[in-house]
This record gives C-alpha cells, sequence and structure tokens, in this order.
C-alpha cells in the first residue's frame, strides 16, 4: 500500500454511501470480536458473524466466497 494513502484526507467515507456488511470474525485474536461489534460494525448496514481468523479468506473461504457471491447478486 502507498505512504499517500495514509496521508490523503477523506472527505466521503465509502461507507456512508454505498451498501456495506461488517464481518465480525469470532475467532479474531487482533481484534476481539466485542471491539468489532461495538466499534467498527455499527458503521455497515448489515453485520454477519463468521467462526473466523483474523483473515477470514484464508480461515473461512467457503463462507467468504458464499457471502460474496449473495452479496453480488
Amino acid at each position: 500500500m502507498s505512504g499517500t494513502a495514509f496521508g490523503e484526507q477523506v472527505t466521503t467515507p465509502a461507507w456512508r454511501g454505498i451498501a456495506s456488511t461488517y464481518v465480525v470474525c469470532t475467532q479474531d485474536a487482533a481484534l476481539p470480536p466485542e471491539l468489532q461489534r461495538d466499534v467498527f460494525a455499527p458503521r455497515a448496514d448489515e453485520v454477519v458473524e463468521l467462526n473466523a481468523s483474523h483473515s477470514p479468506f484464508l480461515s473461512q473461504p467457503a463462507a467468504v466466497a458464499d457471502l460474496l457471491a449473495a452479496r453480488a447478486s
């Protein structure tokens, strides 16, 4: 990721204007699920919980693929 991305000011966060889904990873050791539910999930239109680690695309790839396929249709 370019360092420029960290210095740019966000004028309109995408999550405010585009429907979003937050995935709470219930086995996340880096960001406790309670923190995810309290801080990040309220910003999303929909919240889904997966029995997944911090990287759900690695620990639960089929579940993530199913979630993306369902949201794309």
